[in-house]
């Protein structure tokens, strides 16, 4: 499993050479944290994040994943300080 989180989700994050496509190839599983992530907005899609959910869409539709940071880190087990 790879997680993919930051900036330029609709370039970078789908079609780089370690972006989600190309890894997906490889034969990893792709998850996308959609709150940790935002694509390169322009002026009509700002307000609505049209390229950050576009692209998200994109990944979901064609059998890639996506959480928030909240549902990972509560499928995650308990971490107890060390003493």
């Amino acid at each position: 499993f790879l997680f993919y989180l930051g900036f330029n989700t609709n370039a970078c994050v789908l079609v780089r050479d370690y972006g989600t496509l190309e890894m997906s190839r490889r034969g990893y599983e792709i998850i996308v944290l959609r709150d940790c992530t935002t694509g390169m907005e322009s002026f009509e899609t700002t307000d609505q994040l049209g390229q950050t959910r576009g692209a998200i869409l994109f990944l979901e539709m064609f059998g890639k994943y996506s959480l928030t940071s909240q549902e990972l880190m509560a499928g995650l087990p308990e971490v107890r300080p060390l003493r």
